[in-house]
């Protein structure tokens, strides 16, 4: 289940049910989608809903939905969440999807489709009609036929109803039905719904088409029966010998009547055949070819007429689905990126800070792949995170000056990159294509995958200042030394890694250089700190010529400096408030003494650090 994480109101329960074999697979998708839509410029979007008789957004209305709710209630992407309801074997997905549309009122409250839909998706057709799926598919339209009255104020009822509910269902699906006389009831039940709820069958001039159109057929079908008298063989009875059998006869279709006729004229040549019969055969075949010519000319201009009131019923439609098409836009002033984006969140911030180390976050524009052209990627952010001098947990995030960046502050315009294209066989939506102020392509901007790894998109760095990668780096070596080691967290693999920071010109950093030189393994780098010479009281703990006593006793000394290292170290962040009672080693329980209440606790003993106040009075935490 897509959830949208706000209060709601009583029209809509913004939810949306689905299935998949690849949960999170899905939930990416469902969020890509959300975050290409939420890039399309609103007077493009509208364009590409009411430009040409049919919707761009065709068959992904889904998307649309969640973001007019959204939109509307000015909410962000944060608020985008989904849970799994239930697992399954892969043959029961499709049952238990319909079960929890229906248990949850989805179709009706939230932003599914409704359930007869959902059970034909692509064409509203059945590929292939069995008894089973064909008295499913009625029971499914039943059901919505007495829920969809109750519910139409409510959620996209309205928009549902009118868009996918069927007019009618094929004649084909009477053959597999036990009784076919079934369908024709369902279908008038069906016809009868329609002309009660849907909007076109209020409109007058619609109705009269519709009267047009019925009288239309009629008249085709009665001039079809008279076109199939006359194109019935001639049989005679009295000399079947000499003419043709009765079976002959029966075989022939309308289309090779004429032909049949000569056949049989050059089949006796060689028999004696009467002058009669042949002018009797020649004078019927020359009547009843000009009466069924006649009635072929009537039925075609039937036909005309036909066609011209399907035209008018069409248009009419169209502009009908215009009018709906508002139901599931925004139909209020917004910008592009009205979602916002999301909280930044890097890798690193996964990963428990220790001293003397320095966690570095890279996020890049995109990974540089693309099926048709070359797209280079570029360093957008550095986030940095470290202990000061006065082990206080430091965090920056600084954002890259280069020439994707620069063209995103001025202002890209996104539209649908297959919308213009001549020759695709299926157009992905949702698929934004960057645009600069000049309406020059730009392949470089910050791709969809990067936002949905980072946080990080055109409204992040269009409300942030841009800093040379040069001046980055400056700050970040500040807090690097001999004893330092730093772990860079990297949102792309080594390929991109290495073409990003080589587009790049910072030829005067030493940090700089050690980055170019690494390549990420999983994303991640550490460089360690340089091994620091042994101390004397190490080397004597090494040494082969003391006693156990003696090494017993260095290493006392050496627990006992560095248990008052460590006791320095708590009241230098706790300002004094906080006695060590005990210590027993690194990332081991200690015992510490409130001066202020005389409240003790343990904890492990590098915990204080980063909440460096009595758990009791929390007075003593250090401004």
């Amino acid at each position: 289940m897509i959830y949208i994480d706000a209060n709601y109101d009583d029209e809509v329960l913004p939810i949306y049910i689905g299935k998949s074999k690849n949960i999170q697979g899905r939930y990416k998708k469902h969020l890509e989608s959300l975050l290409g839509l939420n890039r399309i410029h609103p007077d493009v979007y509208r364009k590409l809903f009411f430009e040409k008789k049919r919707s761009y957004y065709e068959g992904a209305f889904r998307t649309c939905k969640i973001h007019k709710y959204m939109v509307e209630r000015y909410l962000s992407l944060k608020d985008f969440h989904m849970i799994v309801l239930e697992t399954c074997e892969p043959e029961k997905l499709d049952e238990r999807e319909l079960h929890y549309i229906d248990r949850f009122y989805a179709a009706y409250f939230g932003f599914n489709q409704l359930n007869s839909r959902t059970y034909i998706p692509t064409s509203g057709l059945i590929s292939e009609p069995t008894a089973e799926n064909v008295g499913r598919l009625m029971e499914l339209l039943e059901q919505e036929m007495v829920n969809l009255p109750k519910f139409l104020e409510y959620g996209f009822t309205h928009f549902n109803l009118n868009h996918a509910f069927p007019t009618l269902l094929p004649e084909k699906y009477a053959e597999v039905l036990p009784a076919p006389n079934d369908l024709l009831k369902f279908n008038r039940q069906l016809e009868l719904f329609n002309q009660t709820h849907q909007d076109i069958w209020q409109n007058l001039d619609y109705i009269k088409l519709m009267e047009e159109r019925s009288a239309c057929k009629r008249e085709i079908e009665a001039l079809t029966a008279q076109m199939d008298l006359i194109q019935q063989p001639l049989i005679n009875k009295n000399d079947s010998r000499d003419v043709y059998s009765a079976k002959e006869a029966a075989s022939i279709t309308r289309r090779d009547w004429k032909d049949h006729y000569n056949s049989l004229i050059q089949r006796n040549k060689r028999n004696i055949i009467s002058f009669s019969i042949k002018k009797k055969w020649a004078e019927l075949f020359n009547k009843d070819l000009k009466q069924y010519r006649l009635l072929q000319v009537e039925k075609e201009s039937w036909k005309e007429k036909e066609q011209v009131i399907h035209k008018k019923m069409s248009a009419l439609l169209h502009t009908y689905k215009k009018k709906r098409y508002h139901e599931i836009i925004p139909n209020i002033e917004y910008s592009p990126f009205a979602l916002q984006d999301r909280l930044v969140v890097g890798e690193y911030k996964n990963v428990e800070t220790k001293a003397n180390h320095l966690y570095i976050d890279l996020v890049f524009s995109s990974t540089g792949r693309r099926f048709e052209k070359e797209q280079v990627p570029y360093l957008i952010s550095v986030g940095m995170r470290c202990y000061n001098e006065r082990l206080e947990e430091e965090e920056y995030r600084w954002y890259v000056k280069n020439e994707c960046t620069e063209l995103t502050k001025k202002g890209l315009v996104y539209g649908e990159e297959d919308y213009l294209k001549m020759f695709v066989f299926s157009k992905e939506k949702f698929k934004p294509y960057a645009y600069t102020r000049d309406n020059e392509p730009y392949l470089s901007s910050i791709s969809v995958g990067s936002e949905i790894k980072s946080g990080i998109n055109d409204y992040t760095i269009q409300s942030h200042v841009l800093t040379p990668l040069s001046k980055i780096l400056e700050n970040v070596e500040e807090y690097i030394d001999d004893d330092t080691t730093i772990a860079i967290f990297t949102s792309e693999g080594p390929q991109t890694y290495e073409r990003a920071l080589l587009s790049e010109s910072v030829v005067d950093s030493n940090l700089f250089q050690i980055l170019l030189a690494k390549r990420p393994k999983s994303n991640r780098i550490v460089i360690k700190a340089k091994k620091k010479p042994q101390s004397v009281a190490s080397r004597k703990v090494a040494a082969k010529n003391l006693t156990d006593e003696e090494r017993v006793e260095i290493q006392r000394l050496k627990d006992q400096e560095k248990k008052e290292r460590y006791i320095n170290r708590v009241k230098e962040v706790t300002d004094g408030y906080v006695k060590v009672v005990a210590y027993t080693g690194s990332k081991k329980d200690a015992a510490y003494h409130c001066i202020l209440c005389g409240y003790e606790w343990t904890s492990r003993s590098d915990r204080i650090f980063s909440r460096n106040y009595c758990p009791n009075c929390g007075k003593s935490q250090k401004k």
